[in-house]
């Protein structure tokens, strides 16, 4: 009965072990979750902050443009001006230039070369601008065209990005709200498994304790043969049954 019990023990021990493990696994997951949405949440904050402040310095300033020499919202005119003052920096071997003015941002431009892996080895060309003390890339593009056309659409591309930004923000929230019960599981049967350990060293404790009973009634039973058989001894010079044993 003792060695079923401890059979039994084992199976149930096992069993509430993996439901303990499985919720800690939910309740991981839900955590890890959660600091993620609670941190992207905080990357949208300052996204918003940062278009913001650039949406309200392009509409305070609609006619401050000068970028190299265009001074209109007109493609052709601005990429033939990035053309020639990418090409002047260029010349003097800088990747780096300053483009000029766009409704109160001053636009910077890195020429980022990217090995072999642009489109036929043509370097990235990265526009960037100060808000809010910080510099941040608005632009990111292998072609000069593109560059144009992102230049003239950045109002409306902050705006759109502030719209984004909050519905980012709705979804983070909403996946917080649905992860935070997950977050606080409880093992309901931790009273149980602490009882079912509890037995199962207490058998494991007996059961010990009854093959070494066992072991000396086998002693004693051989003693006793030994007894009967005179010594044990086979002939005079023998060894006996119980040297044997030994």
């Amino acid at each position: 009965p003792l060695i079923k019990e401890k059979i039994d023990l084992d199976k149930a021990i096992d069993m509430l072990s993996r439901e303990k493990r499985m919720l800690q696994d939910k309740q991981t997951t839900a955590i890890y979750t959660i600091d993620e949405a609670k941190n992207s949440i905080s990357r949208y904050e300052r996204i918003i902050k940062d278009c913001e402040t650039a949406v309200q310095t392009m509409k305070s300033n609609p006619d401050n443009i000068d970028l190299s020499g265009a001074f209109v919202d007109d493609k052709e005119k601005v990429e033939k001006a990035f053309k020639l003052a990418r090409a002047a920096a260029e010349k003097k071997n800088e990747d780096t230039f300053i483009f000029g003015n766009y409704k109160g941002l001053e636009i910077t431009v890195d020429i980022i070369s990217n090995g072999p892996n642009g489109p036929k080895k043509m370097p990235t060309l990265q526009g960037s601008t100060v808000i809010n003390g910080h510099e941040r890339p608005v632009i990111d593009t292998y072609y000069t065209t593109a560059f144009a056309s992102r230049i003239i659409e950045l109002q409306e591309t902050f705006t759109q990005t502030i719209n984004d930004s909050k519905e980012a923000i709705e979804r983070a929230n909403s996946k917080i709200l649905n992860y935070e019960p997950l977050s606080k599981l409880t093992f309901d049967k931790e009273q149980e498994l602490s009882a079912c350990k509890e037995r199962f060293t207490e058998l494991q404790t007996e059961l010990v304790e009854m093959a070494n009973n066992m072991n000396e009634v086998d002693s004693a039973d051989w003693s006793e043969i030994v007894a009967q058989l005179g010594g044990g001894r086979q002939d005079p010079d023998g060894s006996s049954l119980m040297d044997l044993m030994e």
